[in-house]
């Protein structure tokens, strides 16, 4: 959540979080992640379950930025502007 904190997610009652596992490839990448403990410690979520979806819709094969065949998907990174989402 970028709008939320760990602390306001926990303060409304929130058990789970779920998480894009192409945005985090992406950035801050897996290297970072493991670095920092893993997802939870990453996320600083203590509060419950973590949930990950696979970026399916980002690896699409209409997308420009990815190739998909029946067996894999491949991603052209790009750098994003400054602030964008």
């Amino acid at each position: 959540m970028r709008t939320l904190s760990p602390a306001d997610l926990k303060a409304v009652g929130a058990q789970i979080v779920l998480a894009n596992t192409y945005h985090l490839h992406v950035r801050p990448g897996e290297d970072v992640i493991e670095q920092l403990g893993g997802l939870h410690k990453f996320m600083a979520w203590s509060a419950g379950r973590l949930l990950t979806d696979s970026g399916g819709f980002q690896s699409s094969p209409s997308r420009a930025f990815a190739k998909s065949t029946r067996t894999a998907s491949s991603f052209r990174v790009t750098s994003m502007a400054a602030g964008a989402s």
